[in-house]
């Protein structure tokens, strides 16, 4: 993964309140106090740890699974046939 994707993810997951709460990220090992102060431009996201930004990858990945997962179930649903 290029430094470029990352920050990229980084920033998507700071920014997109509505797919990641600070619940949801808090999930992966993340204070909400922290989430809060990066959303909120109290701390720079230049500066934060690498664990940080490897818990926030997780939560995008994990994130796009379930949406991936839940996009080829509903495919696999439509298409079955339901003895109709």
């Amino acid at each position: 993964m290029k430094s470029q994707e990352i920050e990229d993810i980084v920033f998507e997951v700071l920014h997109n309140k509505n797919e990641y709460s600070q619940q949801y990220i808090g999930q992966f090992g993340i204070d909400q106090s922290t989430i809060s102060l990066l959303r909120n431009g109290k701390r720079n996201i230049n500066n934060i740890k690498l664990s940080t930004t490897k818990r926030l990858v997780d939560a995008y990945n994990y994130h796009n699974c379930i949406n991936l997962r839940t996009e080829i179930d509903n495919r696999l649903f439509n298409n079955y046939d339901h003895g109709e």
